[in-house]
């Protein structure tokens, strides 16, 4: 019974069709004819066309197109409450994130920085975090949560380099946040910012001595006097024609050496431009006092002494800093105490550069790759380089080596500017291939950050995002508006906005309906 029944259902469709597949070509088009007004056919033709779409008895019900029409109106009429503006700038801030975890795992080695408050090698923005506290501690806490987040514990190896501040809570060797990242990160080498070096090392002295700390609290007054009033500024101007480099927040760590040299260079005119001041009959008496003590610092020896002595140690010639200020007979007392504290600034400075250059192996790796050094290579091979780099970076020692050579023997290699430029050159003539471990260190020499410059203008950016209007801004919405005005870039992305939309939308336990309904 089976068998017939089936050959009946094959005998009522045409099995040429399914089956069989057709033979007779010549009456092809009237079979295709035959076949196209068979009820199967258009049945099967209607069913495909509506698949995944509303039930043709739906479509066409007016209700439904009412009911679609009403919904969507009040979709409309939904308005931006700040619940919801913070649900977008969460949604955007999550899409921009989800681009950055995609540049990070197609990278092969990574870097970070951080700070208290670009060509082909990307820097981007995560967030601005709120520790617990400033221990050491609770900012490594921090620190590993923003990584973790960002996927980075997934592959350890390729984050090998940090970058902070001189200060002890992020530089300590014992238990500071350098150290207790590289237990969870080996291979993270901690770089102290090159932008901070000399003005940290000068602001410890200051700290550990009294005529020191003095002596720029001096030269500070000295440049805010000028700086908070246009007269005084204007005598400066017509005077000096230079002004005294302030204290800014975003660039502090300039205040110090600037400020130094341009008072030590222009020490008269300032004196006349106080004078010009205390005689102006307009000044009022704390004008006065305060332009006659600053007058007294500047004719003060152990003002002019530590004046001349800075001067020369930011110049990088501290070999010539102790010869200057000669004892007097109203002022032999001082000139005593600055012969002993002298040594002992000087012995300070030592010590802290010492400490704050205790890694320079990325220095050392980096002359591989200087052209400038490429002929002198080619006689001498830099041996010493090439094993500190193979020691720190698990490279392949004999490749290496054979590639540099072929580097160093090519006239047309000198002519490149940097490491940044080699690498970008054989990337872009499909050269990396042939040169994978040399390709390999140059990432590595242009991943190493020497500044925290970057940290730092994120936080001129405050200026604009966190105004007196916006000073109760929680920690998530800064964040959120932070990225998009320093990484405006990501938002020009194809399909970005469709992306903020999605993500938003897909929240749940929404109350609200957000997404538009459209007739299928």
């Amino acid at each position: 019974m089976i068998n017939q029944e089936q050959k009946q259902c094959k005998s009522s469709t045409d099995s040429a069709w399914t089956e069989t597949g057709i033979t007779d070509l010549k009456n092809f088009q009237a079979k295709v004819k035959k076949h196209n007004s068979r009820e199967k056919h258009l049945n099967g033709f209607i069913e495909f066309s509506m698949l995944g779409k509303v039930d043709i008895m739906w479509q066409l019900d007016s209700d439904y197109h009412h009911n679609i029409k009403i919904y969507n109106e009040n979709v409309s009429k939904i308005g931006l409450s700040k619940t919801i503006q913070n649900e977008l700038l969460e949604s955007i801030y999550e899409v921009c994130l989800n681009f950055i975890r995609s540049e990070l795992s197609k990278a092969n080695f990574l870097a970070i920085e951080v700070d208290e408050t670009t060509d082909k090698i990307n820097e981007r923005f995560i967030s601005f975090l709120r520790p617990k506290s400033h221990s050491a501690n609770d900012v490594t806490a921090a620190v590993l949560c923003e990584l973790e987040k960002m996927n980075v514990h997934e592959t350890p190896e390729k984050l090998i380099a940090q970058c902070y501040d001189g200060a002890p809570v992020m530089s300590g060797h014992k238990s500071g946040v350098q150290t207790r990242i590289r237990e969870m990160y080996r291979n993270t080498h901690f770089i102290h910012c090159y932008a901070h070096q000399l003005n940290l090392i000068v602001e410890r002295c200051v700290m550990g001595n009294k005529q020191v700390w003095i002596f720029f609290s001096s030269l500070e007054g000295i440049s805010t006097s000028f700086s908070r009033s246009s007269s005084r500024t204007a005598i400066l101007d017509k005077v000096v024609k230079k002004r005294i480099p302030t204290c800014p927040q975003s660039v502090r760590w300039n205040f110090k050496s600037r400020g130094v040299t341009t008072v030590y260079k222009h020490q008269k005119e300032i004196v006349e431009c106080l004078e010009r001041n205390i005689d102006d009959d307009a000044s009022d008496y704390k004008t006065i006092n305060k332009a006659t003590g600053l007058k007294g610092f500047l004719q003060d020896a152990d003002f002019l002494f530590w004046l001349n002595s800075f001067n020369t140690i930011l110049s990088s010639k501290l070999g010539r800093s102790l010869g200057t200020g000669r004892p007097t007979a109203k002022r032999g007392r001082f000139t005593e105490s600055r012969i002993v504290c002298a040594p002992n600034v000087c012995d300070l400075i030592t010590t802290q550069i010492r400490e704050r250059f205790s890694f320079n192996d990325h220095l050392s790796i980096a002359q591989l790759f200087d052209p400038l050094l490429f002929a002198e290579h080619q006689t001498i091979f830099p041996d010493k380089e090439l094993k500190t780099a193979v020691n720190l970076f698990n490279l392949q020692s004999s490749d290496l080596r054979h590639k540099l050579n072929m580097l160093y023997g090519q006239k047309d290699f000198m002519k490149a500017s940097g490491a940044l430029t080699l690498l970008n050159f054989l990337y872009d003539n499909n050269l990396a291939k042939a040169f994978p471990e040399s390709v390999k260190l140059l990432q590595i020499i242009v991943t190493f950050t020497m500044t925290t410059g970057e940290a730092e203008r994120c936080f001129s950016m405050l200026k604009r995002v966190k105004t007196l209007m916006r000073n109760t801004m929680n920690e998530d919405r800064l964040s959120a508006l932070a990225m998009c005005s320093l990484e405006k870039e990501l938002l020009n992305r194809p399909n970005f906005n469709e992306m903020v939309i999605d993500h938003f939308a897909a929240q749940k336990g929404r109350r609200a309906d957000f997404v538009y309904k459209q007739m299928k």
